[in-house]
């Protein structure tokens, strides 16, 4: 214990470099001769300090005695530090060996079903691909038979109108041979009356007056208005004015007109939608153009066009969504800052020419010649100037 003790207090006042281990201690030859130095001369042995005979024998069999014990010590630690070094290696390189063997299957996983996705997108597309021909063929279809529909109506309205022109002219000619016939009787009477009257006043015959009776009758005024009515219906339903002698147009019922109004307001909206058709030709001619391009703008019609431009779009917003959302953000940071310069210069421009249009009224208004006062107003002066200097001598 007491040993023990001063050793304890030796290696405290030792200083740091002269410290070591008991390992250390026991490969030095330094620790030899110190077991040499503290061993007993009355026949103490390496057993008596629990030391294997054979370890020691080894130890300074294999020790230099040229190398002092800071050489020894430094060799070691170089060692230490190399081993130590080369386990740290060794256990990186089993670190990344593993890691690589784990980032290899995840790669295997990864273009497994990446060629999965890629065989599914290209079953997707081909499906695709064919809604889109079969959907463009049901509409070139349904705007065939729309076509076809729109034809056959306008033939069938047209057959109906004329149907409609013919029963109303066949029903204006049976009137027209009633009131004929009215007239040849009313005619009849007329003679016959004459004759009573020429035969009651013995041969005397007053043509005037009997023109006049015949004139003033009721009935008779009533079929000549209703035939001149007859004539101008005919004339209205089949195309074609049938004038008079003195050059006055037949008389038309409110019913004709009404029905010649309606006709014009059809017209007149027929060339507003006529119109309306054009111009939304040329807009989609204009979409086409820029979707598409010039070629078959002429060939097709409105709907076609129209078809063409939705699958172009569907394709760009497919397109649009396959690019990153990084370069998509960019693209449209770029369109914005195009805008907003575009907006900037549209309002330096209007600013400039609201000050070129400013100086060129004040220029006008610098160069343009003093109003002159004309002669009432120099008349008037010199009235004024007269009486105040007539008054200022009164």
């Amino acid at each position: 214990m007491i040993e023990k003790r001063k050793e304890k207090i030796m290696n405290r006042s030792m200083k740091i470099y002269q410290k070591s281990t008991f390992s250390s201690r026991m490969k030095s030859r330094s620790h030899l001769s110190q077991l040499a130095f503290y061993a007993d001369p009355g026949g103490a042995t390496f057993e008596h300090f629990g030391l294997d005979p054979t370890l020691i024998l080894r130890l300074t069999e294999g020790a230099d005695a040229n190398r002092t014990v800071y050489e020894f010590i430094s060799d070691q630690r170089e060692r230490f530090l190399l081993e130590y070094a080369l386990s740290t290696k060794r256990n990186t390189i089993k670190k990344y060996e593993k890691h690589i063997v784990m980032k290899e299957r995840q790669l295997s996983k990864a273009e497994k079903k990446l060629q999965e996705d890629a065989m599914a997108f290209e079953e997707f597309l081909r499906e695709n691909d064919q809604r889109s021909v079969d959907a463009l063929k049901i509409a070139a279809q349904e705007t065939l038979n729309k076509l076809q529909t729109t034809a056959e109506l306008k033939k069938a309205s047209m057959e109906v109108q004329a149907v409609k022109r013919n029963s109303n002219i066949e029903f204006l000619l049976e009137q027209k041979e009633m009131l004929k016939a009215n007239c040849m009787r009313e005619e009849e009477k007329a003679a016959e009356l004459e004759l009573r009257s020429r035969l009651f006043s013995f041969g005397e015959f007053n043509s005037d007056a009997q023109k006049r009776a015949f004139g003033q009758s009721s009935t008779w005024k009533a079929i000549y208005f209703a035939e001149q009515f007859l004539e101008a219906l005919l004339s209205t339903n089949t195309g074609y004015a049938v004038e008079k002698e003195d050059g006055s147009l037949p008389v038309v019922s409110k019913q004709v007109t009404y029905q010649l109004m309606n006709l014009h307001q059809q017209i007149k909206r027929r060339s507003c939608e006529e119109k309306l058709i054009d111009s939304l030709s040329k807009k989609i001619n204009q979409v086409y153009r820029v979707c598409i391009g010039d070629a078959e703008v002429g060939s097709l019609n409105a709907v076609q066009k129209l078809v063409k431009v939705e699958s172009r779009l569907v394709e760009l917003s497919d397109l649009i969504e396959s690019i990153p959302k990084e370069t998509v953000e960019v693209i449209e940071r770029i369109k914005q800052k195009e805008r907003r310069q575009r907006l900037r210069e549209e309002k330096m421009k209007e600013k400039q020419k609201h000050q070129e249009e400013r100086l060129k009224a004040a220029l006008e208004r610098a160069v343009a010649q003093p109003k002159r006062k004309t002669k009432a107003t120099l008349s008037k002066n010199c009235g004024t100037s007269v009486s105040s200097i007539l008054m200022t001598n009164s």
